[in-house]
């Protein structure tokens, strides 16, 4: 039987950071100009119904682009969602992380 998981939809927002674009977009060299612009929906399965864990995932996945003076991508809101759940146009449809899956496929 396979295990249950908890889905959790997850908002992000970006940020891009104007002042790199002419300067070195530092704030301590009073270069930092950020931007609020779009973001992304992910659907976050794990098998813990804890939205935290799944918020804390997402995250962690996004740090690696974090990393950047240039732009970051945070989350901002989430739900629990049950399985049926679905966006209501395909246009909307979120990226789909399985958590247990990602790891696995790190060990191989």
């Amino acid at each position: 039987m396979p295990m249950q998981k908890y889905r959790t939809l997850v908002t992000t927002q970006y940020l891009e950071n104007y002042g790199c674009h002419s300067e070195n977009g530092k704030f301590a060299d009073g270069n930092a100009y950020w931007k609020f612009k779009g973001g992304e929906q992910f659907i976050i399965s794990t098998s813990t119904d804890r939205a935290a864990n799944a918020v804390a995932f997402l995250s962690a996945y996004l740090q690696k682009d974090n990393d950047s003076r240039y732009g970051k991508q945070l989350p901002v809101s989430w739900e629990s969602i049950g399985a049926d759940w679905a966006p209501e146009n395909d246009w909307e449809k979120p990226i789909e992380l399985d958590v247990e899956e990602y790891f696995a496929s790190k060990k191989g």
